[in-house]
């Protein structure tokens, strides 16, 4: 069965009278012209006529059924129903929580999902991504938003188990193309965007923030970051943030920071799993200069 007929929402079949019950209606019909002439008037005026609610659930069928369709297709990923925890601030528990963008990618294309986990105490409301270049950050915040939208309506999410507060609203913010109708330059355009990310918070809210600012200097960087934290922190949100500024890390108190990790024998090959524990960007660059031969013991032997 292709994807179009399992999303298909069958057809009312339609009745049709037998020859008794037609010769009755005739019947009828030749003691009351008028009214069946108005029947029919109304009928044939009325005829594409669907009550809404019924059209609204076609749709919502044709969404549940596709969403079936998808989590058939990806037979690999583990599904679960998510358990909602009492209150916007309760504690967070994901285990083996996946990318569905790249679960759904070819393998040719992409490498296998690697599940990662999440724990939030009731009182920790952000969490840091940082790690190694391409090595599966915006991956992990975007499946951790992925699953959290889900939960929001009712549906499996790709891990292995998962309990959270009920999440509303979900909001992103990832880099953008710059757009050339809009006179706003690059910088300006993502304060608009983060602007109405931050407007629309609340104690609820989930939002997932990718490289803020990550067209400016460091020191830029840092300065509109401590704009917007108290922002976010006075609305009671939670905050997944994706990173390259470590003193922004470690600045927060009670923020959780997830690490990506390398492998043990090769600093510069990611494994694409995340740990709780403090970031340690020098040691991924050092790694690289070493690889590339742009160490200081290098430089200085070229040099001397």
């Amino acid at each position: 069965m292709s994807q179009a007929d399992a999303t298909a929402v069958p057809a009312r079949p339609r009745r049709y009278l037998n020859h008794v019950e037609a010769q009755a209606i005739g019947l009828v019909a030749s003691l009351r012209p008028e009214v069946f002439e108005a029947t029919g008037r109304f009928a044939r005026a009325h005829a594409d006529f669907l009550p809404a609610d019924l059209a609204r659930l076609a749709e919502e069928l044709r969404f549940f059924l596709g969403f079936l369709a998808i989590t058939d297709r990806l037979g690999g990923v583990e599904w679960c129903l998510p358990r909602l925890v009492h209150g916007g601030s309760g504690p967070v528990a994901l285990h083996g929580v996946v990318d569905l963008a790249l679960a759904l990618k070819p393998r040719d294309e992409a490498p296998e999902p690697v599940p990662n986990d999440l724990a939030l105490g009731g009182d920790e409301r952000m969490v840091f991504i940082t790690g190694p270049n391409q090595g599966g950050k915006a991956t992990l915040a975007r499946a951790i938003g992925q699953l959290a939208y889900l939960t929001s309506l009712g549906l499996p999410v790709p891990a292995r188990s998962a309990s959270l507060p009920l999440p509303h609203p979900v909001l992103t913010h990832f880099p953008q193309p710059d757009d050339p109708e809009h006179q706003r330059g690059g910088l300006a355009e993502e304060m608009v965007r983060l602007r109405d990310v931050v407007d629309a918070c609340g104690p609820a809210a989930l939002v997932v923030l990718n490289e803020l600012f990550s067209a400016t200097s460091v020191e830029d960087a840092l300065e509109l970051s401590a704009v917007v934290l108290p922002r976010l922190a006075a609305s009671g949100c939670r905050v997944v943030w994706v990173t390259f500024l470590e003193a922004l890390v470690t600045g927060v108190d009670g923020a959780v920071s997830l690490v990506g990790q390398v492998a043990p024998d090769d600093p510069t090959r990611p494994t694409f799993r995340f740990r709780p524990q403090p970031p340690d960007g020098r040691s991924h660059a050092d790694a690289l200069a070493a690889r590339h031969g742009l160490s200081a013991e290098d430089l200085a032997r070229r040099l001397s």
